[in-house]
C-alpha cells in the first residue's frame, strides 16, 4: 500500500479495506492521530462501517466530541457512497 491514499484505495469499496486503508482515510479527513488505536484494535473497513458513537469513544479513545461527530460524519458519507454503487 502506498502512502498516496487519499479517501479510498484504489476505488476498492471500503468494506474491503485493510486496517493499513483505514489509517490512511483518517489522515484523509485529518483525523491521523487517532490511526494508532485504530491499529491496535484492529478495525478494518467492516469494521468502520459499523462503529458507534460509543465504541469511538469508550474502546478507541475518541475523547473529543467534535472528533467523534465528524468521524461519524465522514463513516456516513462512506456508507452512502459505497451503497449507491
Amino acid at each position: 500500500m502506498t502512502a498516496a491514499v487519499v479517501s479510498a484505495p484504489a476505488g476498492a469499496s471500503p468494506s474491503a479495506w485493510k486496517v493499513a486503508d483505514v489509517a490512511g482515510w483518517l489522515d484523509s479527513i485529518e483525523l491521523g492521530m487517532h490511526s494508532e488505536s485504530f491499529k491496535t484494535h484492529s478495525v478494518n473497513g467492516k469494521m468502520l462501517l459499523a462503529l458507534s458513537d460509543q465504541d469511538l469513544y469508550a474502546t478507541l479513545g475518541v475523547v473529543s466530541p467534535l472528533h467523534r461527530k465528524k468521524l461519524l460524519m465522514e463513516i456516513s458519507a462512506l456508507r452512502k457512497s459505497y451503497l449507491a454503487k
